[in-house]
């Protein structure tokens, strides 16, 4: 379970740069929650709909981690590539994922092995 809060809240650092601001709040909107529950998010972060954080998987021996931006626009602002930014990018968490997707796979690789020793 280290290993991903671990690469959770690196993605969460690696796409913050590529946030769009305008005033900020979308950049402080982070929420990153393990196997359903919260454990940490940012100052703006605003949960309409606490079930966005409830496990998916109903097995107890599976893992998740739920890692994203809460506003009301941040799907918005995340998804459409007609908007223009000064400062940032739309698919930010998208983008920060595939340029880190081999650290965080080699990270959880890492700690099976570990486990296994």
């Amino acid at each position: 379970m280290k290993a991903l809060k671990e690469n959770a809240f690196d993605l969460i650092s690696k796409s913050e740069p590529m946030v769009p601001v305008d005033k900020g709040p979308l950049k402080a909107s982070w929420v990153v929650s393990v196997n359903g529950k919260q454990t940490q998010q940012g100052p703006d972060a605003d949960i309409q709909d606490p079930t966005l954080l409830k496990k998916r998987n109903k097995g107890d021996d599976k893992l998740e981690v739920l890692v994203g931006y809460f506003t009301e626009y941040a799907w918005e602002q995340h998804e459409n590539l007609a908007y223009y930014h000064d400062d940032g990018e739309a698919k930010f968490l998208e983008k920060a994922y595939e340029q880190n997707k081999r650290k965080y796979q080699q990270n959880l690789a890492d700690a099976a092995r570990d486990a296994l020793k």
